[in-house]
């Protein structure tokens, strides 16, 4: 968690190194040729004006100090340090000392465990944002509807779709091809069938018609 995190004897070192200066040991910053810092001491030698690892591991810093010590070693640390760019040095001493201080409060997962505990907490909190943004588009939703719904109320009932109608067409007869059949049946037994125009025409006893002499 981040709150345990904070807690983690490394964060401390974070604060105290920036800009190659002390600012939780302040104590500590020593004028040339005054107190020795902790990697002189542990070697027990004369600290001298530009030691590269005085601005991190002051006097008060031995704890630290030993814990990168175990984990790295004095020579692999003043190597690592002069290969990197200076305005780089700060920060990959924090992480130095983090990773050292984490190995050391937790010896079997050391930094391991402060990433997989933050890891999990952001998983939680991710799925913690998208339940709320669920429910967030759920209740503008709904809003929206109400909204909609208080708006149609003031216009009345909402208009219903137009029906299709297939029932029987009111002054009109529908009759299949027997009643068709029945009918000219009977309008030939009559001996007359109606035209297009309405007008009566004579059938022959064949059920043909008779044809009309037209006069000009």
């Amino acid at each position: 968690m981040v709150g345990d995190a904070a807690q983690n004897p490394a964060s401390s070192s974070s604060s105290s190194i920036r800009g190659g200066e002390q600012t939780s040991c302040s104590s500590a910053i020593r004028p040339r040729g005054s107190r020795v810092c902790a990697a002189c001491s542990h070697q027990r030698r004369r600290c001298p004006p530009d030691c590269p690892l005085a601005p991190y591991f002051p006097a008060c810093k031995r704890g630290e100090f030993l814990n990168a010590h175990r984990l790295f070693g004095i020579k692999n640390l003043t190597r690592s340090l002069a290969s990197i760019e200076e305005e780089y040095r700060d920060d990959f001493m924090v992480s130095i000392i983090y990773e050292a201080n984490a190995r050391a409060a937790d010896p079997a997962g050391g930094c391991q465990s402060t990433i997989k505990s933050l890891y999990d907490q952001l998983r939680c909190s991710l799925a913690e944002l998208r339940f709320v943004n669920q429910q967030l588009a759920f209740h503008r939703s709904r809003h929206h509807e109400m909204q909609l719904a208080a708006a149609m109320a003031d216009f009345g009932p909402p208009l219903q779709p137009a029906r299709r109608y297939d029932g029987p067409i009111p002054g009109r007869v529908s009759i299949g091809p027997r009643d068709f059949s029945e009918a000219q049946s009977l309008v030939i037994s009559r001996g007359f069938a109606c035209t297009d125009s309405g007008a009566a025409v004579p059938f022959c006893s064949d059920g043909s018609l008779k044809s009309r002499s037209v006069k000009f």
